[in-house]
C-alpha cells in the first residue's frame, strides 16, 4: 500500500492543471520525511531526476519536480541527522542549477529552481569546498539577479543571504561582483528587489558582528564591512530619502528608505568610528534643509541617517557632533512635518541610550538646566 500511494503522489506530479502538481509536491516532502531518515523510499530522489531529464521535456513538470526537491531540502534541514547521502546531494545541486541557466525556457521553472537551490544550500558544502562546482553555483546566482523575471531576481538575492551565512569564508573571490550588482539592484530595480540586495549587506553585518562576539569565531573575519562602507554608505543615504507618506503611522511598514536606515545601524556597528566621516557630511547638509515643501524629505533622511550611527562609534568619536546636534534635535520636535518629528524623537531616544553617560567626562552633558525644559516637553 505504501508504495501505491508513493507511485501516486510521484504520477501526480505529471497531471494538469499546475496547482494539483503543486500541491502533490508539497505532500510529496512530506512523505520523504517519513521515509527518508528510515531509510525507505530509496528511489525517491532518481524518480524525481528522471522528470528533469525526460524527452521531450514538459515544463510544467519541471517545475513541480524543482518544487519538490527543494521541498525534500527544506524538510530534511529540519531534521537532526545526515539524511541524504553525498551523491544524492550532488544529483539534486546538479538537477537544481541546471534549472537556474539563463536559456531555461520556463521562467516558472527557473524560479522553482533558485527556490529550491535556497534550500539546498545548507548541504552543498562539498560543492562550496570544490572551487569549480562553486564557481558554477555563484555564475548562476549572479546572473539571476538581473533575470526577466522579478521573482526570479528576488530569490537569487535570497539565495546570496544563505550563501554568505553558510559559506562567508568562500565569499572573497565574489565579493566585487556581488556589490555591483547589489547597488545596481538598489539604485535601478523594483522596490521588491532593492530590499533583497540591501538585506545582503545587513546579513554580513550579522555575521561580521557575531565573529566579534564570539569568544573564538570558528572562522576568520574578512572585514568585508569595512571595505565596503565607504561605497556602499552614499547608495544607502540616496534611498533614505525614498520615505512613503505616512509610514511613521504604521508599525508594519517596510521599505527600502527604513531598510537601508536599518542596514546603516547596522553597518555603523560593525564599522564604528570609521562610519561617521562618511555619514556626517550628508546630515548637515539636509537636516535643517527647507526651500521646498519637499525637503522634509531631507531633514527626515539626514535624521534618520544620524540615529542610525549613534551605536556602535565610541562616545569620545561622536561627544562633540552629539554636543552640537542637540539643541537642533530639541528644536526640530516642533518641525512642521509628523515624520520629521517621529524620527527627531527616536534619534533623541538613541542619543540618550548610546552616548549619555553622566559619570563620563569625555561625553557631553546633555541634560543642563538650558536644555531641561525642552526634554521635558
Amino acid at each position: 500500500l505504501k508504495n501505491q500511494i508513493r507511485e501516486a503522489l510521484l504520477s501526480t506530479l505529471q497531471m494538469e492543471p499546475q496547482d494539483v502538481r503543486h500541491t502533490a509536491a508539497l505532500v510529496l516532502a512530506k512523505v520523504a520525511a517519513i521515509d527518508l531518515p528510515r531509510r525507505e523510499w530509496p528511489n525517491l530522489i532518481s524518480s524525481l531526476l528522471a522528470n528533469m531529464s525526460a524527452t521531450p521535456p514538459h515544463h510544467g513538470v519541471r517545475q513541480a519536480t524543482l518544487e519538490t526537491l527543494g521541498y525534500v531540502c527544506e524538510e530534511m534541514g529540519a531534521i537532526n541527522e545526515e539524511v541524504l547521502a553525498a551523491e544524492q546531494i550532488n544529483m539534486i545541486l546538479t538537477a537544481v542549477v541546471a534549472g537556474m541557466r539563463p536559456d531555461e525556457p520556463s521562467d516558472d521553472a527557473r524560479l522553482a529552481a533558485t527556490t529550491a537551490l535556497q534550500n539546498a544550500i545548507e548541504f552543498a558544502e562539498h560543492n562550496f569546498d570544490n572551487e569549480p562546482e562553486r564557481n558554477y553555483i555563484m555564475q548562476m546566482v549572479c546572473q539571476g539577479t538581473s533575470a526577466r523575471d522579478e521573482r526570479i531576481r528576488i530569490s537569487s538575492f535570497t539565495c546570496l543571504h544563505e550563501i554568505a551565512a553558510n559559506y562567508y569564508a568562500k565569499l572573497p573571490p565574489y565579493m566585487p561582483e556581488v556589490f555591483n550588482i547589489s547597488v545596481k539592484a538598489i539604485n535601478e530595480d523594483s522596490e521588491e528587489v532593492g530590499l533583497q540586495a540591501v538585506e545582503f549587506w545587513s546579513t554580513l553585518c550579522d555575521i561580521e558582528l557575531d565573529m566579534v562576539d564570539d569568544e573564538d569565531p570558528a572562522e576568520t573575519s574578512h572585514h568585508f564591512i569595512a571595505a565596503v562602507v565607504p561605497h556602499l554608505v552614499p547608495v544607502l543615504l540616496k534611498q533614505l530619502t525614498k520615505q512613503e507618506e505616512g509610514q511613521e503611522q504604521d508599525d508594519t511598514a517596510w521599505n527600502l528608505a527604513m531598510a537601508s536606515g536599518t542596514c546603516l545601524g547596522l553597518l555603523a556597528r560593525t564599522a564604528e568610528d570609521a562610519i561617521v566621516q562618511h555619514v556626517m557630511p550628508f546630515v548637515t547638509e539636509n537636516i535643517g534643509k527647507n526651500t521646498t515643501p519637499e525637503d522634509w524629505r531631507l531633514r527626515e533622511a539626514a535624521t534618520f541617517a544620524f540615529g542610525s550611527i549613534l551605536e556602535g562609534p565610541s562616545p569620545h568619536s561622536l561627544a562633540e557632533i552629539v554636543r552640537q546636534a542637540m539643541g537642533f534635535l530639541l528644536a526640530a520636535m516642533k518641525d512642521p512635518h509628523p515624520y520629521v518629528r517621529d524620527t527627531t524623537a527616536w534619534t533623541i531616544g538613541r542619543v540618550f541610550e548610546f552616548q549619555h553617560d553622566a559619570g563620563n567626562s569625555e561625553v557631553p552633558e546633555l541634560i543642563t538646566r538650558e536644555t531641561l525644559p525642552q526634554v521635558a516637553q
